[in-house]
């Protein structure tokens, strides 16, 4: 309801205008900004604008400015400026995800690509003391106002872009944070970045995306480097594309502000803070933190909603087993046992996982067929739960075909020796371990039983296999 209701009242106070109440968040910004620049601006009669380009050079695009301190960091800069994507080439869309660069920095090992940069520990437990604390810093409205701070804009909009851009970012804080204006606003900055890689969009032009990505991979290195150089004994816990989080003394903050005051200066961005008093972190995109408020945050594999305000944009997430966050959450911050702590909870959802098979494949629990969509929970006094997924058609009484062979050469092949005759050129195994094609069986929680319960009121809490869960949540606890 309330995303209907911020829809109603975009047309109510005539914000925007036609199919609203069926626009997707994203489509809300960019179809606002739209608006506010004009046809004049967007079209060329009835065609958008866009920006094509064969090559973007991203020596071209990198800051003048920067510069680090260390070899190691100024490896991936040199890096950065030998690189050339092809955005027209459909070879070099499998290319980039392949464009990397590793480099280990202080004991954390980062991984830089083309969309965003990332490095964290893994699987560790940090706490603050009264000897040290634990700061997370994320930049404000990161790809937005590095856009706006060097009025970059997808060329074919240019200034014009560039200005009403700018002015949505200082519009918005004159509204109140809930009111429908201060969130189309919200939406327009930042529904615009990522529609610049959609050919059918009208923000097109990959070097207006890349010119934000990778400066911005390289202004939060630039940060790494400083906190690094700067603080003694200090301790990354994780970085990302936008943010930053450190364990460090706490004898040494001084020196911290310093730090966060001279990037702020030097890029024209802001940081915001937090301490935390725990943390828990499995990986960069899978963590627990508490602050000194007691606030919890939650990220990746440890989300789940806790009030309805948390379902707004987490729809396409599985709520599936939902008891499994909840009680590692109740371990780690609590003290609980896992075994209690799953036990804990009265609502059957949380106990409940979805099953989902795509194409010609059917799931069975026991002999029985179930839907494409499966409701389930794991019983003791279920049945096993399997997968079947049928050998495609023309595959019956066929050896098993070897991975990337063009047609032309597997049918010059099957003409030299013969239909239904295995050569190694060609199939898989060998001749002792070949195998023909054939009905694909998999188990679905395997060593586990399951009841269907599409119906809610079959669930039954008399039956729950809590060694089932108890094992999820182990999974999930970081001493």
């Amino acid at each position: 309801m309330p995303q209907i209701q911020l829809r109603l009242d975009f047309l109510d106070e005539k914000i925007l205008y036609g199919d609203v109440l069926n626009y997707n968040d994203t489509k809300i910004g960019k179809e606002y900004l739209a608006q506010l620049m004009g046809k004049a601006v967007t079209h060329n009669g009835k065609e958008k604008k866009q920006t094509f380009r064969s090559q973007v050079r991203f020596e071209d695009i990198l800051l003048p400015n920067l510069r680090f301190d260390t070899e190691i960091c100024q490896s991936v800069l040199d890096w950065y400026k030998s690189v050339t994507v092809y955005p027209s080439n459909k070879k070099d869309k499998k290319d980039k995800k392949k464009l990397q660069k590793k480099i280990n920095f202080y004991g954390i090992e980062y991984v830089f690509g083309l969309g965003g940069a990332h490095g964290s520990v893994e699987k560790k437990h940090f706490k603050s003391t009264k000897d040290r604390v634990i700061k997370d810093i994320d930049v404000t409205s990161y790809y937005p106002s590095v856009a706006i701070n060097h009025a970059w804009s997808p060329e074919h909009l240019g200034d014009p872009f560039a200005q009403y851009y700018k002015d949505l970012k200082a519009r918005r804080i004159q509204y109140p944070k809930e009111s429908a204006m201060n969130k189309v606003l919200k939406l327009a900055l930042n529904g615009v970045f990522g529609d610049s890689n959609n050919p059918f969009s009208l923000y097109y032009d990959p070097k207006f995306l890349y010119s934000i990505t990778i400066n911005c991979q390289m202004l939060i290195l630039k940060l790494v480097e400083e906190i690094c150089l700067t603080i003694p004994d200090v301790k990354i816990i994780q970085a990302n594309t936008d943010g930053v989080s450190v364990d460090m003394p706490r004898r040494y903050e001084e020196f911290f502000e310093i730090v966060k005051q001279s990037w702020q200066q030097s890029t024209g961005l802001q940081l915001e803070e937090v301490t935390y008093s725990d943390m828990w972190v499995r990986d960069v995109n899978n963590y627990l933190a508490v602050d000194t408020k007691g606030k919890v945050k939650r990220k990746g594999a440890y989300w789940y909603p806790e009030k309805e305000s948390d379902f707004e944009g987490n729809w396409h997430k599985d709520m599936s087993c939902l008891v499994v966050q909840k009680a590692a959450e109740k371990v780690m911050i609590d003290g609980f046992s896992p075994e209690f702590a799953v036990s804990m909870f009265a609502d059957p959802f949380d106990y409940m996982l979805r099953y989902k098979t795509k194409g010609a494949a059917q799931a069975f629990i026991g002999n029985k067929p179930q839907y494409k969509n499966t409701r389930f929970y794991v019983s003791t006094a279920g049945e096993p739960m399997t997968k079947l997924t049928p050998i495609k058609e023309g595959q019956e009484n066929q050896w098993k075909r070897k991975n990337k062979l063009s047609d032309e050469y597997f049918d010059s092949i099957v003409a030299e020796v013969g239909e239904g005759v295995w050569d190694a050129r060609i199939h898989t195994g060998t001749e002792k371990t070949r195998k023909m094609y054939s009905d694909k069986n998999e188990d679905v929680e395997k060593g586990y039983l399951v009841k269907e319960c599409n119906d809610a009121k079959k669930f039954n809490a008399n039956d729950i296999d809590y060694a089932y869960y108890i094992k999820k949540v182990q999974d999930l606890i970081i001493r």
